[in-house]
């Protein structure tokens, strides 16, 4: 299991100190964003709290495309 820390970091040395980790950049405080780019090991942005309904609307979508194939 991968485990992310959360940005915003600060200060800027705290989140230097975390080089080589993984990161999680949110879209509504992408402020750390460039510096986890340069030194993480991996990153993802979080859409927030958007992202339950995001996932609902996706997994509806995809139960109809399996139904055809299971038929």
């Amino acid at each position: 299991m991968i485990h992310y820390h959360g940005t915003p970091i600060s200060p800027v040395a705290a989140l230097l100190e975390l080089a080589g980790r993984h990161f999680c950049v949110s879209f509504a405080r992408p402020d750390d964003v460039v510096r986890c780019h340069q030194i993480g090991q991996s990153r993802y942005r979080a859409i927030g709290n958007a992202w339950p309904l995001n996932v609902a609307d996706w997994i509806a979508s995809r139960i109809t495309e399996w139904e055809g194939r299971h038929g």
